[in-house]
């Protein structure tokens, strides 16, 4: 059974937030107006809503591999990957295990998703250490390869990451695993519909978002489970790491950028807070200063071994 863990928000941050409705479950996000709330798509050579995998750049490239979140697609990476790409690195976007379908996802555990990501990174680091990213509950499996495999991972990359949740959060996901319990009920806690389809400012993008609309209970359950199990390892990752938050996230408390640091004692740490943005950092308004910060400390850190195309 997962700890309780609290993380108390500097000041300067909470009191920069906008007020925003509160939802009671983690990763549900709260669409509202920015400064240009119709803008386009960041990286207009993605079509919205193709959530398919990517392998993108030079097959001679150093290898890059790119983690989605929770009931998400490799859709909520593919910028990160277009911009490396275009660097000379080869990225791989794979769909996590438990992810082709709704029904899959509410019948796999934390375990499946680990173990696909397992599996991709002993294929890609199979000769040499690899550059790992991932997004939301993909940068828990990120942090948690380089912890159980340092010899395979150079550099590492978590944006969004959801180590802890807000209590009222937690307190929600764990109430939802007891009312499973009470007949009648189970049926009706089953499938946690989303406030809107993904956390973005930008609301032509989160309109088209091609992730899951709901969340089966089971996976949130699980996702603590995976919460639990990665934050006693963050002591063990001894990488390059670089965490990466949108200053105005619903979905997994910018704290986590202080909590994370404080934990990744053996790492060299590097911190960078969106000031616009939402939990979908790779799409929303900062995504131009998101991929500035993301490349140089890719190749600062692991740096390509071909030339970038013209």
């Amino acid at each position: 059974r997962p700890h309780s863990l609290s993380v108390r928000l500097a000041p300067t941050v909470r009191n920069r937030e906008p007020r925003a409705r509160r939802t009671l479950l983690p990763l549900c996000s709260v669409v509202r107006d920015v400064s240009n709330p119709d803008e386009g798509p960041i990286c207009p050579t993605i079509p919205v809503g193709d959530g398919a995998p990517f392998s993108l750049g030079p097959d001679a490239g150093r290898r890059v591999l790119i983690l989605h979140g929770l009931t998400g697609t490799p859709w909520e990476v593919r910028p990160v990957g277009e911009r490396l790409a275009s660097a000379a690195y080869r990225c791989t976007g794979p769909l996590l295990g438990g992810h082709a379908s709704y029904e899959q996802l509410r019948a796999s555990a934390w375990g499946d998703w680990a173990q696909s990501s397992e599996r991709w990174l002993g294929e890609l680091a199979a000769k040499q250490p690899i550059a790992v990213i991932g997004f939301s509950m993909g940068a828990l499996l990120a942090l948690r390869l380089a912890a159980i495999a340092p010899g395979r991972v150079a550099a590492l990359v978590c944006m969004g990451t959801p180590l802890v949740l807000k209590p009222y959060q937690r307190w929600g996901i764990r109430a939802l695993g007891q009312l499973a319990r009470v007949p009648g009920l189970d049926t009706l806690t089953a499938r946690i519909a989303k406030p809107s389809r993904t956390d973005c400012s930008i609301r032509s993008v989160a309109a088209q978002y091609p992730g899951f609309d709901a969340f089966p209970r089971s996976s949130l359950l699980e996702l603590l489970r995976l919460q639990a199990t990665v934050r006693p390892l963050l002591s063990q990752v001894r990488c390059p790491t670089m965490l990466i938050h949108g200053g105005h996230d619903h979905s997994a408390p910018v704290g986590n950028v202080q909590y994370a640091a404080a934990q990744l004692t053996s790492a060299p740490t590097t911190t960078k807070v969106l000031s616009r943005s939402f939990h979908q950092i790779a799409w929303d308004v900062d995504a131009t200063e998101r991929a500035d910060s993301i490349s140089t400390f890719i190749q600062t850190h692991y740096p390509p071994t071909t030339t970038a195309p013209c």
